[in-house]
């Protein structure tokens, strides 16, 4: 004789409604991967390469040079990776070189000024240099993802500069459009704390200090200045980094959350003494602004097709306890040498693998497609966490619905009455609930009482799931509401309640 969990199981998951969801949700999440790709990747192709790079370039008593390194998203460098050299109108190629096995290229004899061009494996980014301006300007610029101060400088001795190019996988970048700096940095490969830091400077003699803060630190200033009387960079948590080459790799400390990290270069020039430069402050992301970007676009995506998911569960209630039990199947099964309870724990446990293997389904499918999309633009995949939480969020969710929906039959006999008030608590937790936040709330206060009444709904956990994915890729905000112990204990009870008055009710109800 076959397990009853077994046979019950098989019997709400190899039925054609079931195996026809499972289909709908990996066709939806396949979907979801390439909605994602288009409004994140395909539309900003330019920034979603594998190729990044820094330049130094020297104009020194009418001689001209330029080196630089190419290296990858994850901070290995790139061999064999050509360069090119073009005119300021990139009309023509001047020079072409390669990439050494360290990543490293040096071009001589060049204009003043034009365009860098590497080229990789089909892939290619093309970038400015020139001499650094005369004059001192501090800019201001935002973007998407990042709200960065940019300075032009020059050192009076000579006008070098630095030039880079990178994508939107850098955790964080200085930002120097349209102007040419004395050093640039580039941080790449954030994970378990750390991360690699590539800084391009004009001078191998000087320290570069840096510190994370919750606000960027900015101080309008004259570019040279006394070194003993900056002091905007005054921080408990400052460390210093000697540069002793003109570009340089380090592995640094970084936080877990979005924080700025904060710039000065203090130059030790024996013909000018000790200058120090201004800050420069970027947001860092832990995971880069292009993962904050896909994760944002994923969950906005993939919760309109996981808002139709429940529908699942409340079908399957109604077909496996809801009917029978209407219909007078459920009284002749207990004819059989079965119990009541092992009916209704079967039944409960049968319905919540199926709702497990679902949301499973359907993660596995939508995180492997847009990896791929991800990894074969970018080499680089997308973290793990995005997965296992996306899962974790759906599964309990259907787990929850179910076991709500799965005890209303030992209330109400009738299957019509069932699958109305079904449908019904799907429109009050999925719709009309966050209306209650609204009218609770207020405009300026919706979000913090709609995480507060998520604790009462079972759908909840997708919305507290969300804002765990969401938080190591971007600033958000939990209204000091949010907390995992209670957002255990609240799914968990939404599951052991109805499943316990279920257990009760079963034993006592006339079938």
């Amino acid at each position: 004789m076959p397990n009853p969990f077994v046979y019950d199981f098989k019997r709400t998951f190899l039925r054609f409604s079931t195996i026809f969801f499972l289909i709908i949700f990996s066709l939806a999440g396949i979907g979801v991967s390439y909605l994602v790709f288009h409004f994140t990747i395909s539309v900003n192709e330019s920034t979603y390469v594998k190729i990044n790079d820094v330049a130094v370039y020297f104009n020194n008593n009418g001689s001209s040079e330029i080196i630089g390194y190419v290296f990858n998203n994850l901070g290995n460098p790139i061999p064999n990776a050509k360069v090119q050299i073009l005119n300021a109108n990139a009309t023509h190629i001047i020079a072409t070189t390669n990439t050494n096995t360290s990543g490293y290229f040096k071009i001589e004899s060049l204009p003043t000024s034009g365009y860098i061009r590497i080229i990789y494996n089909s892939q290619e980014i093309n970038e400015t240099y020139s001499p650094s301006v005369s004059v001192t300007t501090v800019n201001s610029s935002t973007t998407t993802h990042h709200h960065i101060f940019s300075l032009s400088a020059v050192t009076p001795s000579s006008s070098n500069s630095v030039s880079f190019s990178t994508t939107e996988f850098a955790s964080a970048f200085t930002d120097a459009s349209g102007s040419f700096a004395v050093y640039s940095f580039i941080i790449v490969n954030a994970h378990n704390g750390k991360a690699d830091l590539i800084v391009a400077s004009t001078e191998k003699n000087a320290n570069l200090s840096y510190s994370f803060t919750n606000y960027p630190l900015y101080q309008p200033a004259s570019i040279i200045v006394s070194a003993s009387s900056q002091n905007s960079t005054v921080n408990s948590n400052v460390k210093t980094l000697a540069i002793s080459n003109y570009i340089q790799t380090f592995t640094i400390s970084v936080p877990s959350q979005p924080e700025y990290i904060n710039f000065e270069l203090v130059q030790n020039s024996t013909e000018n003494g000790l200058t120090s430069l201004p800050l420069v402050s970027s947001l860092f992301y832990p995971h880069s602004s292009a993962f904050s970007s896909i994760v944002t676009s994923a969950i906005s995506n993939a919760g309109i097709f996981a808002s139709f998911f429940p529908i699942l569960m409340f079908y399957l209630a109604y077909t496996i306890l809801a009917k029978p039990r209407d219909s007078g199947a459920l009284l002749f099964l207990l004819s059989k040498p079965v119990t009541r309870r092992e009916i209704y724990t079967n039944r409960l446990l049968g319905g919540s693998l199926t709702g497990v293997v679902a949301a499973l389904a359907y993660a596995l499918v939508t995180y492997g497609v847009i990896d791929y999309l991800v990894f074969s633009v970018a080499g680089v995949s997308v973290p793990i966490n995005v997965l296992l939480l996306s899962f974790a969020g759906i599964a309990i969710e259907l787990v929850a619905f179910y076991s709500l929906v799965l005890m209303l039959p030992t209330f109400i006999k009738s299957a019509g009455a069932n699958i109305g008030l079904s449908i019904f608590l799907y429109f009050l937790f999925g719709i009309i609930w966050d209306i209650f936040s609204i009218i609770i709330g207020g405009p300026s206060n919706s979000a913090k009482v709609s995480y507060e009444l998520d604790y009462f709904n079972p759908f909840g956990i997708v919305t507290f799931a969300e804002y765990y994915i969401e938080s190591p890729y971007t600033f958000t905000n939990s209204y000091g509401v949010i907390h995992l112990p209670l957002v255990i204990l609240s799914s968990a009870l939404w599951i052991i309640i109805p499943a316990i008055i279920g257990l009760q009710r079963i034993k006592k109800i006339d079938i």
